[in-house]
């Protein structure tokens, strides 16, 4: 199994029949199609290179480990995100708040387009399962102004999987207690003093010499992983403070990994055993405190024909450890 074989599938639903109501997005200018990651750039690379300043080159990225779909509004008569309400304000609002609004909002910004992406693993496991499609990251965007993204995304997957042949889709369910531990906050500061001495010491002649005669696009990681990444901005209800559902530093591997070419291996992680461990394993505490609070999630996912599997953590290992559901959808 391999992502060329997405190439020419056709027949994916259109988006506005995804929706209840699709008079007013037949009415309006908006125009969503799917766009690889790839083809995104390689399409508005004028555009990214005029926003950004960066130089784009021309990159072709292999097939690898990872493909991103975007949900991606190629029209040319919308020009932004924005309600009507919040252009309102907007007019009233002083350059400096303009500028940040403008960046986050229109299409300016070509990746303001992007109103929502998957990140797909071909083969995940150890030993890597031929057959298997792993969804990474579903994400719609919290600049959108259009609904059912997800929905939209999630169908098209399925529809990419089935067509091209995979066997099963898998996914794991995040939430945010299973990840935390009580050593992370402890540990945290001290890591981050590690890692700024190891920046800060440099590289030597030899390896500056070797990475000067390949193709540098560190810009273009950092602009894509920087406007994938504030995508996923959610509101906290009780504090009303920004909070980011998926890891810049996630987002970075994949689109490194993706630019380059390159296969990095996945990162395990590890903690020293102590009385308590088992209150952090599959079924064990923090689990089943964080898929109570991600109900919702795991609902949407079951109205996609996924069910949770545990098989898919503990024995195929597609992902780490760390115990989060893991749910199975059999095509």
């Amino acid at each position: 199994m391999s992502f060329s074989s997405f190439r020419g599938i056709k027949n994916i639903r259109p988006y506005e029949n995804i929706l209840r109501d699709p008079c007013e997005y037949i009415l309006g200018y908006c125009n969503l199609d799917l766009y690889s990651l790839s083809d995104f750039i390689i399409f508005y690379k004028n555009e990214i290179e005029n926003y950004f300043e960066i130089d784009v080159c021309d990159f072709i990225p292999d097939e690898g480990k990872h493909e991103v779909i975007c949900a991606v509004d190629i029209s040319n008569e919308k020009k932004s995100t924005m309600t009507r309400d919040l252009k309102k304000r907007t007019r009233k609002a002083g350059k400096k708040r303009r500028d940040k609004i403008k960046n986050k909002y229109s299409y300016e910004n070509p990746f303001n387009r992007i109103h929502g992406y998957v990140i797909l693993e071909n083969n995940p496991g150890e030993p890597r399962r031929e057959g298997t499609l792993c969804i990474n990251i579903i994400c719609t965007s919290f600049f959108s102004d259009k609904k059912a993204i997800g929905s939209w995304l999630m169908e098209s997957v399925i529809h990419l999987a089935k067509s091209a042949k995979y066997n099963n889709i898998v996914l794991e369910v995040g939430n945010q207690e299973a990840i935390t531990r009580k050593d992370d906050m402890e540990e945290s500061e001290e890591e981050s003093e590690e890692e700024s001495a190891e920046e800060s010491t440099g590289e030597s002649a030899g390896e500056s010499a070797e990475e000067s005669e390949e193709e540098n696009h560190e810009d273009l990681i950092d602009v894509v992983t920087n406007s994938l990444w504030r995508k996923s901005v959610r509101q906290a209800n009780e504090y009303k403070e920004p909070i980011y559902i998926i890891l810049e530093e996630y987002i970075r591997d994949v689109i490194s990994d993706y630019i380059y070419d390159e296969i990095s291996e996945n990162v395990e992680c590890e903690y020293e055993k102590d009385p308590d461990e088992d209150i952090y394993s599959y079924g064990g505490y923090f689990y089943k405190k964080g898929k109570r609070e991600s109900s919702k999630l795991i609902k949407f996912y079951e109205r996609y024909g996924f069910k949770e599997e545990e098989k898919v953590n503990t024995a195929w290992k597609c992902f780490t450890s760390v115990p989060l559901p893991a749910m199975i959808r059999y095509l």
